[in-house]
């Protein structure tokens, strides 16, 4: 059997949360979790391959598909998809083909495009890279992540992502 068990992956440093690179530092799909040291608190992040667009720091993302070797996990503008597909934000700004962590639980500053309300449920929506107010706190097959700030109008706030796969 050609296969070994891979049950942890270590950063080489904590920074690499914070740098995009044109060449793969870690396998695609890799998943790692850190705790806020102030806090306490986890957050999980996946490693993957920016889309063909350029993506901005907050920017909510989808994670698609790719039949090519060591880009199978692509972030891509979320777009209407009955099939439920792992979402998540960007913490940083990445460059078009760049391969990046993208965070998908836990505190997370989001852009959104129009007011949110603190303790209302946040989805992502077809075409924009933001995160839209569900109005109320009910659960839905769309729902990220739960707003724990508000905003009026358009801004950031901080979303607590749920770690689960969305439709859109």
């Amino acid at each position: 059997m050609a296969e070994q068990l891979y049950s942890r992956q270590a950063l080489g440093n904590i920074a690499d949360l914070s740098v995009a690179s044109a060449t793969a530092q870690y396998p695609v799909g890799t998943e790692i979790e850190t705790i806020d040291n102030a806090t306490g608190q986890l957050k999980r992040y996946i490693y993957i391959k920016n889309s063909a667009a350029n993506l901005a720091a907050k920017a909510s993302s989808v994670i698609t598909l790719s039949a090519v070797a060591g880009a199978e996990l692509v972030a891509g503008v979320p777009a209407t998809s009955t099939v439920y597909i792992l979402a998540g934000i960007s913490p940083i700004a990445v460059t078009a083909s760049y391969y990046f962590w993208l965070q998908t639980y836990g505190n997370a500053l989001t852009l959104t495009a129009n007011s949110v309300t603190t303790g209302n449920t946040v989805k992502l929506a077809n075409g924009v890279a933001t995160v839209t107010d569900e109005s109320g706190a009910a659960e839905t097959a769309k729902t990220i992540g739960i707003a724990k700030s508000d905003c009026t109008g358009a801004g950031t706030i901080t979303t607590f992502l749920i770690g689960k796969r969305i439709t859109i």
